[in-house]
């Protein structure tokens, strides 16, 4: 037991003098902890286009699989790289460096964006003011009391005012014009 602790004092008396500083980890000057990356799969692919001007993105994907990194990885950090003008593709298929040294990928805003947005919900009030219009249009009346355009509305409906009704609607609004009459006559609808 006293030879081990003796050994493990020997070790931190040694490593308080510095003599290990080679092995100790890098401190930026924020004192955070850098530690060199030992397979950075983005700086290998941008210094292979940038060492390699002209390769094809087959080319670069190929040389880079058989160097140990992914395809799928290489091909779409070759897409990122392009995306944020750290590469350009030429008409002809060729890659070339727009910068000289690699610079770390950043994060895009506008897939953020994009998780943000909410669907908007359809406004079945927004469909029966448009119907009631298309009637409006024809002449066939002059407008209803907010009490009667219901029931006038279904009253002077024929085939062709549906056929034209249903030509309107977009995608969504028609799923729920199918949802409401599934739920109205049951499946066989």
């Amino acid at each position: 037991m006293s030879t081990m602790q003796t050994a493990l004092q020997k070790v931190f008396a040694e490593w308080e003098q510095g003599v290990h500083a080679k092995d100790a980890p890098n401190l930026t000057a924020k004192g955070q902890k850098g530690f060199k990356p030992t397979n950075n799969v983005s700086r290998a692919t941008f210094n292979y286009v940038r060492d390699n001007p002209g390769c094809t993105r087959a080319q670069a994907t190929d040389a880079l699989s058989a160097m140990g990194y992914k395809l799928s990885s290489t091909a779409s950090l070759l897409s990122a790289l392009t995306r944020q003008r750290q590469l350009r593709i030429l008409e002809d298929g060729t890659m070339h460096a727009n910068l000289t040294e690699y610079a770390p990928l950043k994060m895009s805003s506008s897939k953020k964006s994009k998780k943000a947005k909410k669907v908007k919900e359809i406004d079945t009030v927004d469909i029966e003011r448009r119907v009631l219009n298309m009637v409006i249009e024809r002449g066939e009346q002059k407008t209803p009391e907010p009490v009667e355009k219901r029931a006038q509305l279904i009253m002077h409906r024929t085939a062709d005012d549906m056929d034209k009704y249903i030509d309107t609607l977009n995608v969504r609004q028609a799923k729920v014009l199918m949802q409401k009459l599934k739920a109205i006559f049951g499946e066989s609808v």
